[in-house]
Order: C-alpha cells, then sequence, then structure tokens
C-alpha cells in the first residue's frame, strides 16, 4: 500500500510519501511531483517517449531527490510529465526509464527537490517513508 500527504511549509511544498517497496516509493515521489505540475495521464493516453536516466549510489535520501531533480529537468525541457516505468537499483548506479506525457503548460511551477529536510526511511513495521520538500 502507498500514501502521499501534502505537508504544510511556509513557502515551498512538503510531501511525505509512504509505500511498502522502495521502487514503490519512488514511482510515488515521481507522481506526487508530476501531478503537481500538470495532469497525470489518463488511461490509454500513449507516452512521446521515454529516456533512460541512471543516477549514482549516494546516501538514501539523495538518491531519491537525485532521481526526481532528473524528472523535473526533463519535465521542462521536454515540456512534459514523467511517470516511472521501469527502476533499478544497483551496487554502483541506479537507473530508471522515464515515460514522458506532452503537456501544454504546468499547472505549478516545480523548480528543484531541495535536500532541506529530505529524509527516507524504512519504517519499523515494514515499508518505507521519505519526506521532501519542492522549491516552487
Amino acid at each position: 500500500m502507498a500514501a502521499v500527504k501534502m505537508l504544510d511549509h511556509i513557502s515551498d511544498i512538503k510531501i511525505e510519501v509512504t509505500s511498502d517497496t522502495m521502487g514503490g516509493l519512488y514511482r510515488e515521489s515521481l507522481e506526487a511531483v508530476s501531478s503537481l505540475m500538470a495532469d497525470l495521464p489518463i488511461p490509454g493516453e500513449k507516452p512521446m517517449g521515454s529516456v533512460a536516466i541512471k543516477w549514482d549510489r549516494l546516501p538514501p535520501e539523495e538518491q531519491l531527490i537525485e532521481f526526481l531533480s532528473e524528472a523535473i529537468s526533463l519535465s521542462h525541457t521536454k515540456r512534459a510529465v514523467c511517470l516511472m516505468g521501469w527502476i533499478k537499483f544497483g551496487d554502483k548506479d541506479n537507473q530508471a526509464s522515464l515515460e514522458l506525457f506532452k503537456r501544454d503548460g504546468f499547472n505549478t511551477d516545480v523548480k528543484a527537490v531541495t535536500y532541506h529536510e529530505a529524509s527516507l526511511e524504512k519504517l519499523k513495521e515494514g515499508g518505507w517513508r521519505s519526506v521532501f520538500i519542492l522549491d516552487i
């Protein structure tokens, strides 16, 4: 089971995401960011393409920020929202495929994911939890 909760923050958007798996945490985090930027794809909507991304192994919260930063950058340069196709966590680096869905504009201009107050933790009861702040 996964969950996303928008948390109060002074000038940015703070998001908490929980999921049963690490892959699910990345998927739900990306979907939360993308849903703020523009409308998510409707069932059956075909992507305009996909892009494979790769990022280094870092401390867990930094890995998530790097992943989301790549997706935000792609969204702006391709004028699209991103959803995750697949993800692979490796010993030296991580890889994912992002599906791009064309959009005419954005609802919210998400500039970046900040390192400030970022966290990613394994929950005692099982699953994963992350908190991150978006600069808008």
